[in-house]
């Protein structure tokens, strides 16, 4: 039978993340990665705001 003590007493694992190993090249200086809110140069992509509304 099933008793509601016995699932609040049993661990848990929520979620696990798995990263994968990246090798660091093409990066910004220290201080132009700060200016620029990443040291990656690959993943630099300024926010540009179209004048015109397309909507």
């Amino acid at each position: 039978m099933y008793r509601h003590d016995d699932y609040l007493c049993k661990p848990k694992e929520y979620a696990r993340a798995y990263i994968l190993p990246q090798i660091y090249e093409n990066l910004f200086s220290c201080k132009e990665g700060f200016d620029k809110g990443t040291l990656f140069k690959d993943l630099y992509q300024p926010y540009h705001q179209n004048k015109k509304n397309k909507c």
